[in-house]
């Protein structure tokens, strides 16, 4: 089976939904077993624990997901522009 994990960490109106402890377990546990991770701009920065304001920056911190072994990132950014 296929998992691709929705990594629901942020809420729209920018409230954490997943306290620092959800957030290591998710990349330990969930991340390294999915087959593609999907989330947003907001979600991205705290997995990666980088800023993303550029495009360039969503590649780098989708890469860093890619290395971990993920076969694909999709990160949203809609409400970025």
């Amino acid at each position: 089976m296929k998992v691709i994990v929705d990594r629901v960490m942020i809420a729209k109106g920018g409230g954490c939904l997943l306290n620092e402890d959800g957030v290591c377990g998710m990349k330990r546990e969930l991340v390294r077993v999915s087959y593609g991770v999907r989330g947003n701009v907001a979600e991205g920065e705290v997995v990666r624990g980088m800023g993303i304001e550029t495009k360039e920056d969503g590649d780098r911190g989708g890469e860093g997901v890619y290395e971990v072994g993920r076969w694909y990132v999709v990160m949203k950014g809609g409400d970025r522009g």
